[in-house]
């Protein structure tokens, strides 16, 4: 059931790539959507309608890639306005291979050059082509229902402009039986056109130099297969060269003509005008004449088989209808011819050994056929048989090898909690050392602190009782001389300082309270965090026997 839903999806898929018409906003870009292009990540090739073979997108995707690092290599000529930096760059020519069935046209009209002209202008334009700094690309697009292929160049390129025309002419995309084939061939010429443009131009107007003197235009190759056969045929002197040489004769010496497609054409056509025809004409007209000849041949001879298949039936029919022997055509004058008549019976005896042995050819080679079709059955449903075989086994190994993969995921997910569990808890228990110590820490600076402030007080009564004694002293001096009055002074004196010493005395007091407080408070601080720390390895341990029988329950 699997295997059927699998078949209808991937039938729907190529049934819908079929019947698609795209347009520049939904043919893929290979770069980007390689699935929907049917080809490889970072490929240049796309091929959504599955045109090409597996064997053939391969091969050719290959040689796309070996064209483009050849050019890398190569020193390819560049336009003279194309910027300085597109003679540093690393990837100097990038070639597109775009492949489709049918582009979509107003109200399905027949695909026009100008159609395709547009698709591969919007496609460039989509593609972000005409965005680059440096723009030496090559787009080769080809429509299997319309028959035609376009050529698109960046305008940093430099290119005879008759060079696409001479690939064309000379490998016919969709035209030739084996077009893969020619596509392959077209991207080896357009690599080759591309490390050196030049050459072949230059090669085909010294070629024909000799024939015309004043004549560098013939480029194409139609051009040079032309001019060869009307050398062949009429020579220099004959009645086409020279009603082609006439037209020519006006140009400059030295001018480029670049001949359109419709002009070539007819060109083409008055030169066959009146031209002898060559060797491979005549072997054409032969081949027919053998093939009619052939063909009238079986027709007499198939009529010959059926005329004698009915003299048979009507010479059996004659004879099983005979009576006694006697035939009507075996008589002679009313009486019977005993010679013609034992002849009758050989034959009739003949004619009964040839059915029978017919019949046994028939129900032998009935026999063989049942055979063979029961043979064919069987190998069928051995193959069907194995097929399922083979899939239930495939199923079978994903399944293992899903469970085995989430068995692993699980096991994964159970060590890295497992370490999760055990950072955290490294990092609480080192985040609480940190705080202990650092209460630690505080309560010895207080402490130093506090012990500092006790000392200053200290020195500060020892001060004020020195200061105490010396005006003690000059008090009774005083009182020596003022009597009862510094008396009563002394006794304000004494009660003041004795009213500052109980004041200090209650700070001191006041202060040890505050010591012993914040040692009860810090004392009950570690107690709580060691609290916490026996609770989180107690909950620890319970989780690490909890993962053992959990791993136990899986194995």
């Amino acid at each position: 059931m699997l295997s059927l839903l699998s078949l209808l999806l991937a039938s729907g898929t190529v049934l819908k790539a079929d019947t698609e018409r795209w347009t520049p906003q939904n043919y893929p870009n290979p770069r980007r959507n390689h699935t929907g292009c049917n080809t490889w990540e970072n490929s240049t090739l796309c091929d959504p309608d599955h045109i090409l073979t597996d064997q053939w997108r391969a091969q050719i995707n290959e040689n796309i890639r070996s064209q483009m690092t050849k050019l890398t290599n190569a020193n390819v000529t560049l336009a003279e306005k194309a910027p300085a930096e597109c003679q540093n760059q690393s990837e100097r020519i990038t070639i597109y291979v775009l492949l489709a069935k049918q582009i979509w046209t107003p109200n399905n009209q027949s695909i026009t050059g100008n159609d395709l002209t547009n698709f591969g202008d919007e496609l460039a334009q989509r593609y972000g082509l005409n965005d680059l700094p440096c723009k030496t690309f090559l787009l080769l697009i080809g429509i299997e229902a319309a028959k035609l292929a376009y050529v698109r160049t960046g305008k940093d390129l430099r290119l005879p402009a008759d060079l696409m025309q001479r690939v064309f002419h000379e490998y016919k995309l969709f035209n030739a039986k084996n077009f893969m084939a020619g596509l392959n061939k077209i991207i080896d010429e357009i690599g080759t056109q591309l490390e050196d443009p030049f050459k072949e131009r230059a090669q085909t107007t010294a070629s024909t130099a000799p024939a015309n003197a004043t004549d560098t235009a013939a480029t194409s190759l139609a051009e040079i297969v032309n001019a060869l056969m009307e050398k062949n045929g009429d020579g220099e002197g004959g009645p086409n060269g020279s009603a082609n040489a006439a037209p020519r004769g006006g140009q400059v010496d030295g001018e480029v003509r670049l001949a359109g497609r419709e002009e070539q054409q007819e060109r083409t056509a008055r030169q066959y005008n009146g031209t002898p025809m060559g060797t491979a004409q005549w072997w054409m007209f032969f081949a027919l004449g053998s093939a009619i000849l052939i063909s009238f041949g079986s027709l007499a001879l198939l009529a010959m088989v059926q005329q004698r298949q009915r003299e048979r039936r009507q010479m059996r029919q004659n004879i099983t209808n005979s009576s006694n022997g006697q035939h009507p055509k075996l008589t002679t004058f009313g009486g019977k011819n005993t010679l013609l008549v034992e002849v009758a019976k050989k034959k009739a005896v003949t004619e009964t050994k040839r059915a029978e042995r017919e019949k046994e050819e028939t129900k032998v080679l009935e026999t063989k056929r049942a055979d063979g079709e029961n043979e064919e059955t069987r190998v069928q449903e051995a193959k069907r048989a194995d097929g399922e075989k083979e899939k239930t086994r495939v199923l079978e190994t994903k399944r293992a090898d899903g469970e085995n993969e989430e068995t692993r995921v699980q096991e994964a997910k159970r060590v890295e909690g497992e370490k999760e569990e055990t950072r955290v808890l490294e990092t609480k228990r080192a985040d609480g050392e940190n705080e202990e110590t650092r209460m630690l820490e505080t309560m010895q600076e207080e402490e130093k602190e506090t012990v500092k402030k006790g000392k200053n007080i200290i020195k500060k009564k020892e001060e004020n009782q020195e200061e105490k004694r010396d005006r003690k002293k000059n008090q009774e001096e005083k009182e020596e001389k003022e009597g009862n009055r510094e008396e009563n002074k002394e006794k304000d004196e004494e009660e003041k300082e004795e009213k500052e010493e109980r004041e200090k005395r209650e700070e001191e007091e006041e202060g040890r309270q505050k010591m012993v407080q914040k040692e009860h408070f810090f004392s009950e601080k570690m107690l709580s965090a060691a609290t916490d720390r026996a609770t989180t390895l107690l909950h620890w341990q319970t989780v690490r026997i909890g993962a053992a029988d959990l791993a136990t329950d899986v194995i």
